[in-house]
């Protein structure tokens, strides 16, 4: 069995028996709507003076403020105050908490089957206290989004993470219509914190994988690719019944591109999405007056193709 598979199941049985064995309870609760609770585990209040849950992220005392069990310490938690998910205050600063996770897990040497039997996992929360750097504490606000933003801004600075961007020349927006949390700054278009090169917010036009503005054209996935086009010319080519659906082929009148790159060897002005009930049903082929593609190269095409 390769190490790849081993991976793979090892995640695939974390994510069961963490539901399995501790009810997806991996937060601060009341059981019984009265036991203040973490996961399956009760909270002894007596070692914890004043204690109180705030969600299921966060509680306190009278001398500490908690995440999921971690103490704050820096944080005064007389004054402690969320303003939104992990932004907070206290009397000193606002800060950002940065959580990044890690599993650890071990090499399992007995095995039924496929599932491993003497699987360790341990999750661990790496924290980190950002504090936010000249924020004006009486005017911050947190950009809220369907995915939950690590957004922030007062009247002066955008923030993410608490790391300011930019300076604020108007108010930052979300862009809609993309699969990915596209911020309109005032300078720039901001992805995961990081502005596009060259992007101009007020031309800004977002697709779901495809974007452009007055400069140029993007292609958003995993990583970003810039591209030259011509950006009044620039369309996304669509399919579907409706021809509602977003192919990752597009086109600027005389250059076809696929994911942000172009296509060598095709006539961009005759190529169409070509859809099967096989290998090309999600609108990675197409074909031109010549020749057919997948995946934007030239390949053969399929039999007897309609």
């Amino acid at each position: 069995m390769t190490e790849r598979k081993i991976k793979i199941i090892r995640i695939v049985f974390l994510a069961g028996a963490m539901c399995l064995f501790a009810s997806c309870r991996d937060n601060y609760h009341y059981r019984y709507f009265f036991i203040p609770s973490f996961g399956d585990k009760k909270i002894n209040t007596h070692e914890r003076p004043g204690f109180k849950i705030l969600n299921e992220d966060f509680a306190l005392d009278k001398n500490r403020v908690y995440y999921r069990e971690e103490s704050l310490e820096s944080v005064d938690a007389k004054s402690f105050q969320i303003i939104h998910k992990n932004y907070f205050q206290d009397k000193n600063n606002v800060y950002y908490l940065d959580v990044r996770n890690s599993i650890e897990v071990n090499q399992p040497k007995a095995w039924i089957i496929l599932i491993p039997v003497d699987l360790k996992i341990r999750l661990n929360e790496i924290l980190s206290l950002v504090i936010l750097k000249g924020v004006d504490r009486k005017n911050i606000k947190v950009l809220e989004s369907l995915h939950g933003s690590d957004y922030a801004h007062d009247n002066s600075f955008l923030y993410y993470k608490g790391v300011a961007l930019e300076k604020i020349k108007k108010k930052p927006e979300f862009l809609q219509g993309s699969l990915y949390e596209l911020l309109k700054g005032s300078d720039a278009v901001f992805l995961n914190g990081r502005p596009l090169a060259g992007s101009d917010p007020d031309s800004f036009v977002a697709g779901l994988h495809y974007a452009h503005d007055k400069h140029g054209c993007y292609y958003l996935d995993s990583e970003v690719v810039h591209f030259s086009c011509r950006p009044e010319l620039f369309k996304v080519i669509k399919f579907g019944p409706k021809n509602e659906a977003e192919s990752d082929y597009a086109n600027d009148d005389d250059k076809l591109f696929y994911k942000g790159h172009v296509v060598p060897g095709v006539d961009a002005a005759s190529f169409q999405i070509y859809v099967d009930e096989q290998d090309c049903y999600s609108g990675v082929c197409g074909r031109d007056k010549n020749a057919f593609f997948r995946e934007g190269k030239r390949t053969q095409a399929p039999e007897n193709p309609e």
